[in-house]
């Protein structure tokens, strides 16, 4: 863990200073230049690296008093420095806020032991706050105001205490008023509140504003070419697309945005592989993906050609944790085909509108159900 001490100089240093190796380290570093292979600029760096882990290592030893692993305390130490042990004692609800890997009831943990009350306010906002993760980990973009009362009672309550309704209303509101919460009026129910994290609520702000514009937008429309290719896919396809199926191949000819749905066993793949066709006769460039691999390996054997994962479409980068692609670099494409939306997240669907082009089309396949249910 030190810098500049390797095993082999490890040995060395124990052979010379047996069991007071530790207090060496702590009170007499320089006596270090007495080992062979420690000039003065290797003690240097072991000096600064030992004060590091020294500070990692009384960190390390009041995080796992409650229960908080090495990797973690790790995270803890790397995030706060010198200051870890006062914060946590202070708030350690912070921890479920900002430290990957550490939620609520660890958190939660933490504060019991240390003896703050369960009616702290950190405490409230802490489950009001894990009670939208939770939810958004199921699928939900945003709770109403009866779901979230009911997740933040259910995450406080304990065998000695009983969560106060009056006591949740006030940290909704703070967590309102420090925009930590984002709360919008249901338009279709007046009065009827939806509360959510800021992440969610940007996120579906710059879908709706990015497809909206796109739904009153048309391609070029080339309606004899589309009728007269449609008659010869008919005649020369062994199964013949129905009155709808048609009539959906048509719509993607110009539609700048699509929705194609239904159960299993309706006829969505026949359909999309009809459109895919029609577009390369018309000369556009088409690109085709699914969410995950085993989709995207299933939508290429359906339409016979290439089609790749969303992440690999949008050029993901795991380092940086970023897409390359984005409305200042959209995807190369045309028309783009996405399979099995169901199965992408709101953050994965918001990635892919921002990078389809103004210009480009784009058909969304899916079952009904998952989609809209």
């Amino acid at each position: 863990m030190i810098r500049g001490i390797g095993p082999a100089m490890a040995k060395r240093i124990v052979d010379r200073f047996g069991l007071d190796t530790l207090t060496i380290l702590d009170t007499e570093m320089k006596r270090l230049l007495e080992v062979k292979g420690i000039a003065q600029a290797k003690l240097s760096q072991i000096r600064s690296t030992w004060i590091e882990q020294r500070q990692i290592h009384t960190v390390m030893m009041f995080l796992q008093t409650y229960g908080i692993g090495k990797n973690q305390a790790v995270r803890v130490f790397k995030h706060y420095g010198e200051d870890a042990i006062a914060i946590v004692s202070h708030n350690p609800f912070q921890l479920a806020a900002e430290i990957r890997g550490i939620g609520f009831h660890s958190a939660d943990d933490i504060a019991t032991q240390l003896g703050i009350a369960p009616d702290s306010e950190y405490r409230y906002r802490s489950a009001i706050l894990h009670g939208l993760r939770e939810a958004g980990r199921e699928g939900h973009c945003f709770l109403p105001h009866s779901a979230i009362a009911e997740r933040t009672v259910r995450l406080l309550t304990r065998s000695d205490y009983r969560p106060q309704p009056e006591l949740i209303e006030q940290q909704l509101a703070w967590l309102v008023a420090e925009r930590e919460l984002q709360v919008e009026e249901s338009r279709k129910y007046p009065g009827r509140l939806g509360y959510y994290l800021p992440a969610f609520y940007r996120a579906e702000t710059v879908i709706a504003s990015r497809l909206k514009p796109r739904l009153n937008q048309s391609a070029i429309k080339e309606d004899d070419f589309v009728q007269t290719w449609m008659q010869q896919y008919s005649e020369a396809s062994d199964l013949p697309l129905s009155i709808e199926q048609q009539d959906a191949v048509k719509l993607a000819a110009s539609a700048r945005i699509m929705i194609l749905t239904g159960g299993p066993g309706v006829g969505k793949s026949h359909t999309v592989r009809a459109i895919v066709e029609l577009w390369e006769a018309m000369g556009k460039r088409v690109a085709l993906a699914s969410p995950t691999g085993r989709a995207a390996r299933r939508l290429a054997e359906l339409s016979q050609r290439s089609a790749s994962t969303l992440h690999r479409l949008l050029e993901y980068e795991p380092r940086s944790g970023h897409f390359q692609r984005d409305e200042t670099r959209p995807i190369p494409a045309d028309c783009i085909v996405v399979d099995e939306f169901s199965m992408a997240d709101l953050f994965l669907a918001h990635a892919l509108i921002k990078a389809v082009s103004i210009q480009s089309q784009l058909l969304i396949v899916g079952d009904v159900n998952q989609i809209f249910g």
